[in-house]
């Protein structure tokens, strides 16, 4: 069987223009990960575009250059590869891309064990610490070179992703990749001081709310923060400014699962979760049709903040396998 690391990497090395994309409400491997590659293919002459349907959060703003993300698709006529990194479905693109299909070989490459397998060449690997590991094992596969801006980017995808290499994603691949990328010219200590200390005044305010909203259930094991997105409006943010906030109640020593619920204000609640001692919170997202992986997920659920937080509570009983919580989910 051929491996398809090998071909995909193939299609990159030989690529004439190439469209990258990522999920919507991009994180750091999403972005890093989406630039990491642009960078690495224009430097090595290949032609090559960035979009995302989504704004670039406030905590990455310092990462993409003038010019290098487009808000829509160009004409899918000029590209001959699309790929799409981080991404674990079609729907989490943020657009139809039934175009590119039509025009384009599609490539995903995705670390989430859920992933639809929505392209032509699917490379999913659920042990990968991140999307932007598995693409520095193509980029080195295709022979391109990888410049240190695109080093950088790369590292920020795997500090973010194994939470600064705290996550149980923080294996031995993910240190290998890490010191590949410090050769490449990538800065450990610049990548943590643009991402992690560099907060905006309104943000630091912000998430003193947060943490004044923070609420625990059954002795503690569930720890949670629920906000509306006119809470953000008041602060001067928007709903792509909450990244960071499921790590407030994954903070407490007695937590075995955290979350953050913010209800939108079309009407609909996301949901982020997040697991310790092996226990699997995608299976609490799943219960809402989403997904992730077994320390962190994420869904969303079409309906009010209130109704969600019910569900949620009554998800996390049984993933605690608890047989005495009548009354605390009301």
């Amino acid at each position: 069987m051929p491996d398809i690391r090998q071909e995909i990497a193939n299609l990159l090395r030989t690529a004439k223009k190439v469209l990258i994309t990522t999920h919507i409400r991009m994180d750091g491997d999403a972005l890093g990960s989406s630039l990491g590659l642009l960078r690495t293919l224009r430097e090595s002459g290949t032609a090559a575009d960035a979009v995302n349907a989504s704004p670039v959060p406030s905590q990455y703003v310092f990462m993409p250059r003038a010019g290098e993300l487009f808000e829509s698709v160009p004409d899918p006529a000029s590209y001959d590869i699309f790929v799409a990194l981080d991404c674990a479905n079609e729907e989490r693109l943020g657009f139809d891309m039934s175009q590119l299909s039509e025009s384009c070989v599609t490539v995903n490459i995705d670390h989430h064990p859920t992933n639809s397998r929505f392209a032509r060449y699917n490379f999913i690997d659920g042990k990968a610490p991140c999307a932007g590991e598995m693409l520095l094992d193509i980029i080195q596969r295709a022979e391109l070179e990888c410049p240190a801006y695109g080093a950088q980017m790369l590292y920020i995808a795997l500090l973010t992703d194994t939470g600064r290499f705290s996550f149980p994603n923080t294996t031995q691949r993910a240190f290998d990749a890490a010191i590949r990328l410090v050769r490449k010219g990538a800065d450990p200590a610049e990548a943590a001081n643009s991402v992690y200390f560099t907060r905006s005044p309104k943000m630091l305010r912000f998430l003193g709310h947060a943490y004044s909203s923070l609420k625990f259930l059954f002795d503690e094991k569930f720890a949670y923060i629920s906000l509306k997105e006119k809470d953000l409006h008041t602060f001067g943010l928007d709903k792509y400014d909450t990244q960071e906030i499921v790590d407030i109640p994954r903070l407490s020593a007695a937590s075995k699962v955290a979350a953050f619920l913010l209800e939108l204000d079309e009407g609909i609640t996301r949901i982020s979760l997040r697991s310790k001692d092996s226990l699997d919170c995608s299976l609490i997202a799943a219960h809402f049709g989403g997904g992730g992986h077994k320390g962190a997920a994420g869904a969303t659920y079409d309906g009010p903040m209130h109704e969600a937080e019910k569900i949620v509570c009554e998800q996390v009983v049984k993933l605690l396998d608890i047989h005495d919580a009548e009354g605390e989910c009301s």
